[in-house]
């Protein structure tokens, strides 16, 4: 497996550097004492549950691709979905979210000229909202990766006005019990708010609780089956039809 990272790339502050067995690493947060991906890999788990999972693949034909990703992590997000999609004509813009500014910074200054080839990553500037929201942004003739930087609860009101017809979302917090804001009724029905009719939401999660909360805000809820180890995960949608994947 390749890795888009430096070989002598620093850990970034607060984390700690975890292998996977695909050859690539995570890190372990201590904020929050949990990994940011599954030990059975890192790279494989983010195509398993997110571009895989949203079925990235049956929507080459729309002009436009809109993507929103809760928890942007060492970015393995964004890197893959232009790997896996590099050959679609179209319009992606990936749009995250991250707490930690350090992970930004630790990202744009540890991706090697692998990750480059695909988007100039290290290319990212530093933006201030007039709300004074900071996110870092860059985009090409038909990409843009934008990440705001903060709390999500805090900038929801900011969000919901940014983003609009999202087609994925990538929902990758840290887990219910770490962090059981970003898995409530609220948080499911802002991304129902902002998504596109066809949208397919995917996450790790398997907790009762969770799917509970995302149907009452109006998904309609897929168990689907887990990547390596775990038995189940979870799929939302708000067309019955859209999603074509296997079902657990």
């Amino acid at each position: 497996m390749n890795n888009f990272f430096s070989l002598d790339c620093k850990t970034p502050p607060n984390h700690q550097k975890t292998p996977t067995e695909d050859g690539t690493f995570t890190l372990e947060s201590s904020l929050f004492s949990e990994n940011c991906h599954s030990t059975a890999g890192a790279y494989e788990e983010t195509l398993f549950n997110y571009v895989h999972g949203t079925e990235l693949n049956n929507k080459l034909s729309y002009p436009e691709i809109n993507i929103f990703e809760v928890g942007f992590g060492l970015g393995i997000g964004p890197i893959a979905t232009f790997n896996e999609l590099k050959d679609y004509p179209g319009q992606i813009n990936f749009y995250s979210g991250e707490l930690d500014e350090d992970l930004v910074k630790w990202f744009k200054n540890s991706i090697n000229d692998q990750a480059k080839d695909l988007f100039p990553f290290h290319c990212l500037e530093k933006n201030l909202s007039a709300s004074g929201l900071t996110s870092y942004l860059h985009e090409t003739e038909n990409r843009r990766l934008e990440i705001f930087i903060g709390d999500f609860i805090a900038m929801k009101d900011f969000l919901k006005n940014q983003l609009s017809n999202i087609h994925a979302v990538y929902q990758d917090p840290f887990s219910p019990k770490k962090n059981p804001e970003l898995w409530s009724i609220d948080w499911f029905s802002f991304l129902k708010d902002i998504s596109n009719s066809n949208v397919i939401l995917s996450t790790y999660s398997a907790s009762h609780s969770v799917q509970k909360n995302m149907a009452s805000a109006g998904w309609n809820v897929l168990i689907t089956p887990g990547f390596a180890h775990k038995r189940s995960s979870t799929r939302g949608t708000l067309n019955n039809n859209i999603y074509k994947g296997p079902l657990k």
